[in-house]
């Protein structure tokens, strides 16, 4: 990640960031939850796996889904977390600092269920 705007922007949310499980974060406006995410991680191996993230569509364009990425991540590296994988190429990841480390590729079949094909 990097330090800078991109880190310290969020801190400026008029939200708070509120730890809701072991591992879920989440942004409320009153009685309604913003944008939300959950950032799994292995102490031992010192990776997190950052996943799902959700943003209310009214909510967003306001940097509450950044904010609660950031927050996440602020707690796991506080834990010696080193390293942060996310599933998908998205710009917005992009944006955040995250790079391609790897990519993989998916083999399907269709299967019928009443032909044994």
């Amino acid at each position: 990640m990097q330090d800078g705007k991109e880190t310290t922007s969020y801190m400026n949310v008029p939200h708070d960031v509120k730890l809701e499980l072991p591992n879920g974060f989440r942004i409320s406006d009153a009685n309604e939850v913003a944008s939300f995410t959950t950032l799994w991680y292995d102490e031992l191996n010192k990776i997190g796996i950052l996943e799902p993230v959700g943003t209310i569509p009214k909510y967003r364009k306001m940097g509450l889904g950044k904010a609660v990425i950031y927050e996440a991540i602020k707690r796991v590296k506080d834990k010696g977390v080193e390293r942060i994988f996310v599933g998908s190429d998205q710009s917005f990841y992009f944006s955040m600092g995250f790079s391609l480390a790897y990519s993989k590729e998916i083999w399907k079949k269709r299967i019928s269920l009443f032909n044994a094909d």
